[in-house]
């Protein structure tokens, strides 16, 4: 059996996106409508309105030099799904992280970084797993160096969450405190993301960045209802006060504090459309 053929049956039903050579110069993408990608010294910035999925990873591949294998049997879903997101700077694994959380992805680091990455398709419990016929194990060696690879990468992402959480809770710059927030969002330590969340709601006192939070703290489950309370009463702008009454409607519709909170703000607050907003998510509280 030719090594050829060894290789070629590991990485059957996989599809390479790009073969991108290692240590190419990162460069920006090419001029696409909605779609703007860039990396440099290891981060990555993707802006896209609406635009293919793996068109993006096409980009991504060809900007970063990481060569990206997409599940073959996927492709048709990708190049249908038109994805909307922004983010600015984030560390490339956390970028294709956030980019691909619906996907089941695998990343394969060498001595030098990130080298290659692997979908495999809808992380929803019901899409093709990858089998061990598509990968090579690696030696004792190997395995070793990996290990102290790894062990090096935690203390290095450990460092950068706590800088996140700094710039996050105490950055001049507004829009700083927003984009740490949203690099904290897409690390894996949720942890420390709840938590900055949390204070974000508490302490915050820029409408944009509350609204930033208030967008992320969707996704963060074990989130506690009081600043989304003290918000949605006493939130300066109604868009603040709107979002923090969803996000109460979403997650506490077993606590009593939420139908009076809601009861409240439907009867009193200043604004119009929070007042609206609030007697439209009490129906639908009564109705479920």
């Amino acid at each position: 059996m030719t090594r050829t053929g060894s290789c070629t049956r590991r990485l059957t039903g996989l599809a390479l996106l790009v073969f991108a050579a290692g240590g190419a110069r990162p460069v920006q993408s090419l001029d696409m409508p909605n779609l703007d990608v860039r990396s440099s010294g290891g981060r990555l910035s993707v802006h896209a309105r609406a635009v293919p999925l793996q068109r993006i990873l096409t980009q991504i591949s060809r900007v970063s030099g990481v060569r990206i294998h997409l599940d073959a049997a996927g492709s048709p879903r990708r190049e249908r799904a038109l994805i909307t997101i922004d983010f600015e700077a984030l560390n490339l694994a956390d970028g294709l992280r956030l980019l691909l959380k619906a996907e089941n992805l695998i990343l394969l680091y060498s001595g030098s970084g990130l080298e290659e990455a692997r979908v495999y398709g809808p992380a929803d419990g019901g899409s093709r797993q990858p089998t061990a016929q598509a990968f090579a194990f690696p030696s004792v060696l190997d395995v070793d160096r990996m290990a102290r690879l790894e062990t090096a990468r935690e203390a290095e992402n450990d460092d950068r969450v706590a800088r996140l959480r700094m710039d996050a809770l105490g950055h001049p710059d507004s829009r700083q405190r927003s984009r740490a927030l949203e690099a904290l969002a897409a690390n894996t330590d949720q942890q420390t993301a709840l938590d900055t969340v949390r204070e974000v709601l508490e302490r915050e006192s820029d409408s944009a960045v509350l609204g930033r939070a208030l967008d992320i703290a969707r996704e963060q489950q074990g989130l506690p209802l009081d600043p989304l309370l003290k918000l949605a009463l006493n939130g300066r702008e109604p868009t603040v006060r709107i979002k923090a009454l969803t996000r109460l409607s979403e997650r506490g519709s077993q606590d009593p504090r939420v139908r009076e909170t809601l009861g409240t703000v439907a009867a009193h607050d200043p604004a119009m459309s929070v007042r609206e907003t609030a007697e439209t998510l009490l129906q639908e509280l009564a109705a479920n």
